[in-house]
């Protein structure tokens, strides 16, 4: 959960028809090859046969579906893509709603408590509170950072104070 010690690049927002694959691979180590989404080639009309998820894609979005709900309500209240909740999930707690780790974050999506507290949320361990708690997180750090993923995900991992320790400039 250490952000890497190389300059983050500046922020820059990603194109809406990028599939978030590359997104997702750029921020996570080892990377979860997840949402290869159908959508869009780049520069295709938008009639163009879509990507196939890959296996490992597919069995991720089954692995998290009975969650559906929660991204679904997550993403119209915060804003958040329903994708990339999934993929922060996934990365974070493979699933495990009794996830924590050895610093104390919980749950789901991996919150440490007085930031859960701090977003408003009232019970860490359910899963629906967790994601959507999460998510008002996130949307907070993409806000910050201008909607750069990047760097929203590196501050919601490691803390916004470690990112802005190696991105002096933001």
């Amino acid at each position: 959960d250490m952000l890497p010690r190389q300059q983050l690049p500046a922020p820059q927002r990603m194109p809406q028809n990028e599939p978030l694959t590359p997104i997702i691979e750029a921020r996570f180590s080892p990377p979860p090859k997840i949402l290869q989404a159908p959508m869009r080639q780049q520069g295709a009309p938008a009639a163009a046969p879509v990507q196939q998820p890959s296996p490992e894609t597919a069995k991720i979005r089954k692995s998290t579906d009975v969650y559906q709900p929660y991204f679904i309500e997550a993403n119209k209240t915060h804003g958040v893509d329903e994708d990339l909740l999934r993929a922060v999930l996934w990365h974070e707690s493979r699933g495990n709603v009794a996830a924590k780790s050895g610093k104390g974050a919980t749950g789901l999506m991996q919150i440490m408590p007085a930031t859960f507290k701090a977003m408003g949320g009232t019970n860490i361990t359910d899963p629906k509170d967790n994601i959507v708690t999460g998510a008002k997180y996130l949307a907070q750090m993409l806000k910050r950072y201008g909607g750069n993923e990047e760097l929203a995900l590196a501050a919601y991992n490691a803390g916004p104070a470690r990112v802005k320790d190696r991105v002096p400039d933001i």
